[in-house]
């Protein structure tokens, strides 16, 4: 997962030029687009396609890229760039995509979109859509899930809802112990209902 800093995000940089994957120009490219160095991502982009173009197809490798360029543009905070490129994303993709889109359609006030991109995350848990996909199986991905769909009830008015959704989520962690900035937030809306 992409870091939502600029310190961690050019922490990526050298991380990634210690591996020889197919895959690892894309997050350096990823890297680059929220970092605002357009050339130095394209350049990115053109080796990962010509790597990964022989593996797996052009078709797939442009989806790829587009995905990407999705999670690029969700952390530079562009959501309705997000938006728009999640709805044209394949079914393959959306559980890559689902967490980043629903977060960006509930920044644009697109509540049910959110709601159902978020019900994807948690469905795609449950599917084995191939072998060479693992982030259905991500247990954060899910639990991410629960903690947005309580903050997405809650915004919609449906307080009984946000509460089961954020106290779900809120188990899954000792107290006295935040590892992520969601945890705060979660007992903050809690506290609010």
């Amino acid at each position: 997962m992409i870091p939502t800093s600029m310190s961690r995000t050019q922490n990526i940089l050298p991380m990634a030029a210690r591996h020889d994957s197919p895959w690892v120009p894309g997050l350096s490219a990823i890297a680059h687009l929220v970092l605002g160095n357009q050339a130095a991502a394209e350049a990115e982009f053109a080796t990962r396609r010509a790597n990964l173009t022989p593996r797996i197809g052009d078709y797939l490798t442009a989806r790829t890229e587009e995905l990407e360029r999705l999670i690029a543009a969700f952390y530079r905070r562009e959501h309705r760039a997000v938006a728009v490129a999640a709805a044209a994303l394949p079914r393959r993709f959306w559980s890559f995509s689902s967490i980043p889109a629903a977060r960006s359609l509930m920044e644009l006030g697109r509540l049910n979109e959110a709601n159902e991109q978020l019900a994807v995350a948690r469905i795609c848990r449950l599917a084995f859509p191939g072998p060479e996909v693992f982030e259905e199986h991500s247990g954060l991905h899910a639990i991410l899930a629960e903690f947005y769909q309580g903050k997405l009830a809650g915004q919609q008015g449906r307080r009984g809802e946000a509460r089961r959704w954020l106290e779900t989520f809120l188990r899954r962690f000792p107290l006295g112990r935040e590892p992520l900035p969601q945890i705060k937030e979660a007992r903050s809306l809690l506290a609010q209902l």
